[in-house]
């Protein structure tokens, strides 16, 4: 459970970072960027299986890049949802969805950190 929790925050770390980096991603307070942690992880455990499996044949004549407009469309789908978390252009979706994607992935890279905050 304290993994979870732990997860929560590196992603709404991510995505305030990233609403501090790119213009056009734009989120007033920590609250909303929770909420739309929770509802991305919602999405993404409902949603993206489908479009992963139907998209393959583009993803793979992308050679995988065709995954960063999946990650778009679910920040975009989050957007709709959640009234304090908007995005004003498919680009800042696009950019958004990148360097959410590098942010988490340079989290993660570092597993020692996490088992040192999780004892």
């Amino acid at each position: 459970m304290l993994i979870f929790f732990v997860n929560i925050l590196f992603s709404t770390l991510a995505i305030l970072t990233t609403a501090r980096i790119l213009p056009g991603f734009e989120i007033e307070n920590p609250s909303p960027a929770i909420i739309s942690c929770l509802m991305i992880g919602f999405i993404n455990f409902l949603i993206r299986p489908i479009l992963l499996i139907l998209g393959i044949p583009l993803n793979m004549a992308t050679i995988g890049i065709f995954t960063f407009i999946f990650n778009a469309l679910i920040l975009n789908l989050a957007t709709g949802l959640i009234d304090e978390f908007n995005l004003t252009s498919w680009g800042a979706s696009l950019l958004g969805a990148f360097i959410l994607t590098l942010i988490r992935l340079s989290i993660d890279s570092f597993p020692e950190t996490r088992r040192k905050l999780l004892g």
